[in-house]
């Protein structure tokens, strides 16, 4: 196990899992982590969990504080926001030259930073009802933030052997058109030529850089299922 100095350890952590991003020694290491991942020719990094990793609880619970406990940085000399912009700012200048997909970081904090954002929670590739709820919802009230805090991501179109195909394409046909950026989560055995496809029509579609899908009824729907999109109005019916 690598050695850790004692005051590098996060002072909510009482498992010692977890390293202090105000240390010097983690800014170090996580520098070399991503500079080891351009070297090694990647040019895309899914940043995620920072958030959970240095707060230790999803936003939901993050009510009255953003924190709990009695506990401090290592750094004491600045606020929590600030904590967190210098680690993002640091993350994005050590990966210059490759993209980065934020995820469960500070939305606000990472806009101007991060060139991705994922913006809403899982989907899954074995319950398209979380897909319809998180991706489908996330997509409806968030996709106006594309290209304007970042490019959003509302989450990938999962090909896997548990979820029925027809319910793969459900979800793909809005992306298609949802002038968003687009990430496919793909089973070799689900690779077939319908899939690919049904893939590089999306692609295509997507790198044409067109406008925006609007969900048309989302005051009285909050998964809406009329949508205007560069391929006309769309009616979906999310059925799971």
């Amino acid at each position: 196990m690598e050695y850790v100095p004692n005051d590098a350890i996060l002072r909510r952590d009482r498992q010692i899992k977890y390293i202090d991003p105000t240390h010097p020694f983690s800014i170090e290491k996580c520098d070399a982590d991503i500079r080891r991942l351009k070297d090694w020719g990647y040019e895309l990094i899914k940043h995620d969990f920072a958030t959970v990793d240095i707060f230790g609880h999803y936003g939901p619970k993050m009510t009255e504080s953003v924190v709990e406990g009695n506990w401090s940085f290592y750094d004491k000399t600045k606020t929590t926001a600030e904590i967190n912009l210098d680690y993002y700012r640091k993350t994005a200048e050590s990966a210059k030259g490759m993209l980065i997909n934020a995820c469960n970081t500070f939305s606000h904090l990472s806009a101007g930073i991060f060139p991705i954002f994922r913006i809403g929670d899982d989907v899954s590739g074995s319950d398209y009802k979380r897909t319809v709820e998180m991706g489908v919802n996330t997509l409806a009230f968030r996709g106006v933030q594309h290209n304007t805090f970042y490019a959003v991501d509302p989450d990938v179109v999962p090909f896997t052997q548990t979820l029925p195909l027809e319910k793969s394409l459900q979800w793909m046909e809005l992306l298609k058109s949802a002038g968003t950026s687009l990430i496919v989560s793909i089973e070799e055995e689900c690779y077939t030529s319908k899939v690919r496809d049904v893939v590089t029509e999306a692609f295509n579609n997507v790198a044409s850089g067109r406008e925006v899908a609007r969900p048309i009824d989302w005051f009285e729907n909050s998964l809406p299922t009329k949508w205007k999109t560069f391929e006309g109005e769309k009616t979906i019916k999310w059925e799971y």
